[in-house]
């Protein structure tokens, strides 16, 4: 498996993983990742290894009827 990250001069990198069980919504990453890298979540499909991007601080989504 595969993940897209930034890397620290802000271009698209795609990294190996090898990934442990699947929890549904979550999935274990046993290796290839480090514990301080930015994945990006949910790439577009024309994403691709070398691109600049811009990372942006994550939004904080309210919960609803907990």
């Amino acid at each position: 498996a595969s993940v897209a990250i930034v890397d620290q001069n802000g271009k698209v990198a795609i990294q190996k993983i090898q990934l442990g069980r699947d929890f549904g919504s979550h999935v274990e990453v046993l290796g290839g990742l480090a514990a301080n890298a930015r994945v990006i979540v949910n790439p577009g499909d024309g994403l691709v290894g070398g691109a600049r991007v811009r990372v942006s601080s994550p939004q904080m989504v309210a919960s609803q009827g907990v």
